[in-house]
């Protein structure tokens, strides 16, 4: 369940990366537009809730973490969650620690995990939902082809916009290699 992209790896979270989790969900800066941050015991119950997810079958959570490859530096984790009983949909989300901003891994990350979804797990359609206020996000989600809905929810950490891609309107925008 290992695929990789030009500039990084993705690869199934194992125990060895708690450190790495739970420092970036108890980031103020990372958590901001999501929820409040973590205390060190919520970010390792939540670590190790994602953890035993792992190999779970059906699935109802997948995580990986993304490292540069040519480094192995900590960039950040990324996941599916599935909504049951459908096992054809899932939900997608990304963080990434504050310096790997601006480098353009989301669109590569996230899309690597797209591809990995509608082409290994068998997904039909992929939604998120992101802070509204988030520009940055709903441009790489745009780019990647998802359609964002103007509709915006209001939640106790501000407006959230969702959006979704299926299967059927996927273009792979760059080689993912699987086989990593």
């Amino acid at each position: 369940m290992e695929f990789s992209t030009a500039r990084l790896c993705c690869r199934p979270l194992t125990q060895a990366d708690k450190a790495h989790y739970c420092a970036l969900y108890s980031n103020p800066r990372v958590m901001r537009k999501i929820t409040r941050p973590f205390t060190g015991q919520q970010a390792e119950a939540h670590f190790n809730n994602a953890l035993s997810k792992t190999g779970e079958r059906p699935f109802s959570r997948l995580c990986w973490v993304i490292e540069e490859r040519a480094t192995g530096a900590f960039v950040g984790i990324q996941g599916l969650v599935w909504q049951e009983p459908d096992t054809t949909e899932a939900e997608i989300g990304i963080m990434l620690l504050p310096k790997s901003n601006g480098k353009g891994y989301p669109v590569e990350g996230m899309g690597a995990l797209v591809d990995y979804g509608f082409n290994h797990l068998g997904l039909e359609r992929i939604h998120a939902q992101f802070n509204a206020t988030q520009l940055a996000t709903e441009k790489f989600v745009k780019r990647l082809g998802f359609t964002v809905y103007s509709s915006i929810e209001e939640t106790p950490f501000g407006p959230a916009k969702s959006c979704d891609i299926l299967r059927k309107n996927w273009i792979p925008k760059q080689a993912v290699d699987t086989t990593a």
